[in-house]
């Protein structure tokens, strides 16, 4: 139960953090409006009650600041989502708290004022919320819930005309619940286009430089025996000319015509076709880390070819290949 909670954490972390960023895009939106409402209270000496509303509203938005900075630049997010969903619940509901006193102010404008108020409101929240159902829900459900609750506080319970109210708010409601999850569709299917493009990407990057690998070890083989040529025989000429692409002065011997083939059955065919298939199968990145292995083969085989000796050097350098490739391919452990 404390694993599978602690991947549920893990992974509304991961879907919220899109969410923190928008919300923290969004500050500077509601610290206008804030101070818009101000200087409309300063103006319009019938509104005292917007300067305890800012005194509430100002530290809770200092707040809101301080969890989303801490969300994001935190090593486990997980440990902090909790707090973040509670400061975005309180925001909404202490930024909408201010519709009520709009609306007892008993006027047409101040009426229609904290119903915008509190629509606006709703489709910040929407737009913040990035497809995260859980942040949508904490940010919306206080603007909904004063949508209903403002026109029964203020003592409109007696209106022939509010339970008309009552239904377009629903209808609201449904439209913003409907609109959230289109949204989600779209988000969702944007990120997973998205991680496939930089997987494929990954891939490729991984690819290249296998293939670079693989040419640049033949190649520097001839690059570094292109220099004993000079005191070379004519047959050892011939068999350079025929790798060079020059034209032949004389039959390949059965040695060199078994060196094409081998080259061009098993490495360009035989291998690059494995390696397709395991690219498919499991990740570029880690599979590419397999190619620092092909040195160590070179030696082994010239070992037994050629009878080099094999030195302590070398027995050090292959233990800390394999020590490295273990480090790559090791299971990531459970969070």
């Amino acid at each position: 139960m404390g694993v599978e909670l602690r991947e549920f954490w893990g992974r509304l972390a991961v879907d919220y953090r899109a969410a923190a960023i928008s919300r923290r895009r969004q500050v500077p939106l509601r610290i206008f409006v804030a101070v818009c409402l101000c200087l409309i209270g300063m103006a319009l000496h019938g509104m005292p009650f917007l300067a305890p509303w800012v005194l509430v509203y100002g530290p809770v938005q200092l707040v809101e600041l301080y969890a989303i900075r801490a969300f994001l630049d935190s090593s486990r997010p997980e440990r902090r989502i909790g707090f973040n969903l509670l400061v975005d619940f309180a925001i909404a509901v202490v930024f909408g708290a201010l519709a009520i006193p709009f609306w007892q102010a008993g006027t047409p404008v101040t009426s229609a004022g904290a119903i915008l108020l509190l629509s606006g409101s709703v489709f910040t929240a929407l737009m913040g919320a990035e497809g995260c159902l859980v942040a949508f829900l904490c940010a919306v459900a206080p603007h909904l819930a004063y949508l209903v609750i403002t026109p029964l506080v203020v003592g409109a319970h007696r209106d022939p005309y509010l339970p008309h109210f009552i239904l377009g708010v629903g209808l609201f409601c449904l439209t913003v619940s409907l609109t959230f999850l289109w949204s989600r569709r779209t988000l969702l299917a944007e990120r997973a286009a998205r991680q496939a493009a930089e997987a494929q990407t990954a891939a490729k990057s991984a690819f290249i430089a296998m293939v670079s690998h693989e040419l640049r070890t033949p190649i520097n083989a001839i690059v570094n025996s292109a220099a004993t040529l000079e005191g070379a025989s004519e047959a050892e000429r011939s068999a350079a000319a025929l790798i060079a692409g020059e034209r032949l002065t004389q039959v390949p011997s059965p040695f060199v015509i078994g060196l094409l083939a081998y080259q061009a059955i098993w490495v360009v065919g035989t291998t690059f076709t494995i390696w397709f298939a395991l690219i498919k199968a499991y990740s570029a990145s880690k599979l590419s880390a397999f190619t620092f292995i092909t040195p160590l083969f070179g030696v082994v085989a010239s070992y037994f070819i050629l009878h080099d000796a094999l030195t302590l050097a070398f027995g050090l350098a292959a233990v800390l290949v394999i020590l490295g490739l273990f480090l790559v391919n090791r299971p990531n452990r459970a969070v």
